[in-house]
């Protein structure tokens, strides 16, 4: 503990020399360290990233290289300077060859190739596409930290990772195929498995070993001694040397990587090639695996869609899961970020992959995470924590549920204080029955969805109604099935429209229409229903269900008056036939009852739609319909708010009439 705030004492007193080249590369007066214990830690990511982005900055300004390249050159540096400072700490061999007067990029290529066989990555290129002045700039500037000092300060600060969030964009992430998974994710999750040091840890796909490193130190290895032996795979042979540099600057002992499509693992094979693989299964694996797109079906298997045709491809998650369980020991362990679809999608091909699961393993714990988890790396779908033991599930076992409502970050990524991750353990740990948070494991195995939100509504009750107390919303109000065709549309006609975003968001009134040619609508493609009077419109995707509004009760419902008869809008709304008063049906629609209902029943992972069939399954108390006085009181209340807005907005014209008197006297007085 001496040693990390002495480290931290002598890199902050030298912050004042940073600044003073935050803008440029350090000039050749600046000394380099040659000694690791000469070398000043990164202090905070705001340190680490203004680097980061200096000498990428600095790389493709010189080069123009494109952003793969770029890649592999900050690797082969890395995996050179990780290197240099475990194996020659106190005379750093990339300080020496700054100082000589030898062909510097002759030496630090050869040296980029002993490192990367060290690292047992001798198969990658190891040629790096720089002039000796731009690697010199580079090396000086990169030189003055120490990447070793860092994690001593900081054992589990993410340095890799923040160097590749810092350097890779979005678009590169897609051409690599690697979206890299928050940390507080995988930390998460390698605390509900409780890794031992006996273990065998494994990732289909590793990318950048995050998920590896976090179960590796959840197992609490003494410093010098041996922990879990983790094994990694990717299809990206970029992120096979990125997850060994990884695990070599946090002096991960056992670790052992493989360059390989993760469908394709012959564990028997593996093991032929080296005998640390265990040849039974791992008995933990961890990680994110690839969700995005589609894989094609083996040969001789079949998935029907919809009962009417065979389909040639599943979702990419699903042959995943299933090769998962097929690489875990018996009674080995799995924790698996995956897309909510999983566990709630109606597809046949995942009420297959559920009820697969049923049959062979048992699940121990589902942990809903928050809808911005991945947002600030670029990946837009909502994801959950799947976690199973291989096993047929004993009668007695329990399956653990639960939502984090934070993990410590925003939707950009920047830390807060709105972790919940505690709590969630907390319960994890207390393991009591009673708790609201559990359910048999063979009564989760009966239910069509397992997603955490259903779950907790099953569980307390919300979907359990009598018809002897409560009517379905279906019997107040009918679906109309009012699309016009396209084909229909005349090019140079004038057409009118609206979209959700016209509708205020609080009294369910149209605020402005938009005018446009037949030409611009065929361009919309979502503008797909044509309203009439008397229409009432609900909001159909649960983002709009739960939009903040002044009420908090999400985008109010819509009732179509004359003057928007025959109005073209789009298919996020469900147009509504009444079978009750209006007025009655909207107040029913915007209660907290329907809209917790409709947001459960909501599906998805990416984006979640209120199918008309949900309507069915929404209830509403009977009491509430069969009063006749509720309406009539209802449309008393509705008359009464109308001439408040109408209040409000006359108070408001007032407002900025008096605002405009004053500013037209002060522009009168100005130019007398």
């Amino acid at each position: 503990m001496a040693q990390r705030s002495k480290l931290r004492h002598k890199a902050e007193t030298e912050n004042g020399s940073l600044d003073l080249f935050a803008g440029a590369m350090l000039p050749a007066w600046v000394a380099i360290p040659k000694s690791v214990s000469e070398a000043r830690p990164f202090v905070s990511i705001l340190d680490l990233r203004r680097i980061a982005g200096l000498i990428s900055d600095k790389i493709y300004a010189a080069h123009g290289h494109d952003r793969l390249r770029l890649f592999d050159t900050l690797l082969i540096l890395l995996a050179t300077k990780i290197y240099d400072e475990l194996h020659s700490p106190d005379a750093l061999q990339l300080s020496a060859f700054l100082s000589a007067d030898g062909n510097l990029l002759e030496q630090v290529q050869g040296y980029a190739r002993e490192a990367l066989a060290a690292m047992n990555c001798e198969g990658f290129p190891g040629e790096m596409d720089l002039t000796a002045d731009a690697l010199q700039d580079v090396l000086a500037l990169l030189g003055r930290y120490s990447l070793v000092n860092t994690l001593k300060i900081d054992p589990q600060a993410e340095v890799l990772g923040t160097f590749y969030q810092e350097i890779v964009s979005s678009t590169f992430r897609g051409s690599l195929g690697a979206y890299f998974t928050p940390k507080p994710v995988a930390d998460l999750a390698a605390a509900f498995c409780r890794p031992a040091l006996a273990d065998t840890i494994f990732d289909i796909s590793c990318g950048s070993a995050t998920f590896l490193l976090s179960a590796y130190r959840a197992a609490r290895p003494v410093l010098g001694t041996t922990g879990p032996t983790i094994f990694g795979n990717d299809i990206q042979e970029r992120m096979v040397l990125t997850s060994a540099l990884n695990c070599t600057l946090h002096q991960v002992k056992n670790a052992y990587f493989t360059h390989n499509d993760g469908l394709k693992i012959d564990l028997t094979i593996w093991h032929s090639q080296n005998r640390a693989v265990p040849k039974e299964g791992f008995s933990l694996i961890v990680g994110n695996p690839p969700f995005a797109g589609f894989d094609m079906l083996a040969s001789g298997e079949s998935s029907k869609g919809n009962g009417t045709a065979t389909r040639p491809r599943l979702h990419k998650i699903i042959p995943f899961i299933r090769k998962v369980v097929d690489l875990l020991a018996p009674d080995g362990r799995a924790a698996l970020v995956v897309p909510t679809s999983v566990l709630n999608a109606e597809a046949v091909s995942f009420r297959e992959l559920r009820d697969y699961l049923a049959r062979t393993v048992t699940v121990t714990a589902l942990v809903n995470l928050p809808r911005d988890a991945f947002v600030h790396t670029d990946c837009g779908v909502e994801g959950a924590l799947l976690f199973f033991a291989k096993r047929v599930p004993r009668s007695a076992e329990r399956t653990f549920f639960g939502t984090v409502r934070g993990l410590g970050y925003d939707r950009r990524g920047h830390q807060n204080k709105q972790g919940t991750v505690e709590e969630l353990l907390a319960a994890w740990e207390r393991d009591a029955p009673s708790d609201l948070c559990w359910i048999r494991t063979q009564d989760l195995y009966q239910l069509e969805r397992w997603d955490v939100p259903w779950l907790h509504a099953w569980t307390s009750g919300m979907l359990r109604f009598s018809e002897k107390t409560h009517v379905r919303l279906t019997d107040l109000c009918s679906v109309v099935r009012r699309t016009f065709s396209r084909r229909t549309v005349a090019p140079a006609k004038e057409y009118t429209y609206f979209e959700v975003g016209d509708a205020d968001i609080d009294h369910g009134t149209i605020k402005q229409v938009h005018r446009c040619t037949g030409k611009e609508i065929l361009r919309k493609g979502r503008l797909k229903l044509c309203v009439r009077a008397g229409d009432v419109l609900l909001p159909n995707h649960r983002d709009s269900l739960i939009a903040k509004t002044a009420a908090g009760v999400g985008r109010s419902a819509v009732r179509i008056g004359k003057e928007l008869e025959d109005c073209i809008t789009t298919d996020r709304f469900t147009p509504l036939e009444a079978k009750i008063d209006p007025n009655l049906l909207i107040a029913i629609l915007n209660s907290g009852l329907v809209r917790r209902q409709l947001e459960v029943h909501a599906r998805g992972s990416a984006s979640f739609d209120i199918r008309d069939k949900v309507l069915h399954e929404v209830w509403v108390p009977r009491s509430l319909v069969k009063d006749p006085q509720t309406a009539k009181r209802l449309n008393k209340l509705f008359q009464i708010r109308e001439r408040l807005r109408k209040r409000l907005e006359r108070t408001a014209q007032d407002i900025e009439a008096l605002i405009d008197d004053y500013s037209n006297r002060g522009d009168k007085a100005h130019r007398v």
